[in-house]
């Protein structure tokens, strides 16, 4: 029966007869969830490539993506969110919010690796890796047809040390310009 094939680590159950309309809706359910799980460890591995680089971040893409989950579930109980921050949006966030310093593989050991504060050229140089990352998304993504995936994922990179007040770069976005995703990740990442 399907509870014994499913317990025995069976992927699906089609009961006979098998309709045919039934087999193809579970198969496109099927190959989505296959290729959200391929998504996800493309994702995961390249966001350890980037944590990799700078060994004082420790846990820190661990704890941001349940910091993100907590913030995403009390913003759902906003009325300005609420429609906003669906299950699956707030899906989207947390899957994309290991990526947000992506673009660090991109700056040189000298600045990356800096014990101490950086003076104000390396500081300019740092900034640079939000749009390096967002950029080497563009570039993959012009290529791959996953647009709410990598459209989050270039929100969160690109705008996550955007301010709300205006002071926040690579744009100086200001306030409601700012995407939520990146707003929330710009709490989050400060937080840690």
């Amino acid at each position: 029966n399907a509870t014994e094939a499913l317990n025995a680590g069976a992927d699906e159950f089609l009961p006979k007869p098998v309709s045919y309309g039934e087999l193809k809706a579970r198969m496109r359910t099927i190959t989505r969830m296959k290729a959200f799980e391929s998504q996800e460890v493309a994702i995961v591995a390249l966001a350890n490539l980037a944590e990799s680089r700078d060994p004082e971040t420790g846990g820190h893409l661990h704890r941001i993506k349940k910091y993100i989950r907590l913030l995403a579930e009390q913003l759902k109980k906003n009325n300005n969110f609420a429609s906003i921050l669906n299950p699956s949006q707030v899906e989207l966030i947390c899957q994309t919010s290991v990526l947000h310093d992506i673009g660090k593989v991109g700056i040189p050991d000298h600045i990356l690796l800096k014990p101490g504060l950086l003076n104000e050229s390396e500081f300019r140089i740092m900034q640079q890796h939000t749009t390096i990352g967002a950029d080497a998304l563009k570039s993959a993504t012009d290529k791959v047809n996953v647009v709410d995936y990598f459209k989050t994922a270039k929100d969160i990179i690109l705008t996550h040390h955007e301010r709300y007040d205006g002071t926040g770069y690579p744009q100086g976005l200001k306030g409601e310009d700012i995407p939520l995703a990146g707003r929330m990740m710009a709490l989050v990442d400060v937080y840690d």
